[in-house]
């Protein structure tokens, strides 16, 4: 009878082992979406460490989904493609220009300058790029 009693123990035990191995694979992959998710935010940062104070809050309200309606695909500089020893001279050209929001459609340009007005403060210029768009 105790042996029996122990078998049954035994295996209830090992389902209760299966589902929290099968709860600890699932919040390990969670973990590494979250820090992958992080990685790429940060170098989005990062990588527009240059652009004023108002853009940057942009794209992080934009990465963090609180812009509503707003969907920026970029910066201006992100499109500007030269080679090496022109970079000095297109930044110092272009220099308030490479900052230009660039976004797919009027109402995501609209949408920006709502949650410039209503939430970030500051101000941006926004670039539609309807070249997307076309076929």
């Amino acid at each position: 009878m105790k042996a029996a009693e122990l078998q049954s123990s035994i295996g209830v035990l090992r389902q209760e082992r299966e589902r929290m191995s099968a709860e600890a694979d699932a919040l390990r992959e969670s973990v590494v979406g979250v820090r992958a998710r992080h990685a790429t935010l940060t170098q989005i940062l990062n990588d527009r460490s240059y652009t004023t104070n108002a853009v940057q809050k942009l794209f992080a309200a934009n990465e963090s989904g609180g812009g509503g309606d707003f969907h920026a695909v970029g910066v201006l500089a992100d499109y500007a493609e030269v080679e090496e020893q022109h970079e000095a001279a297109i930044e110092q050209y272009l220099r308030d220009e490479l900052e230009y929001v660039v976004v797919e459609t009027f109402d995501h340009a609209r949408a920006g300058v709502s949650l410039l007005r209503d939430e970030v403060g500051g101000r941006a210029t926004f670039f539609v790029d309807s070249l997307r768009n076309l076929k």
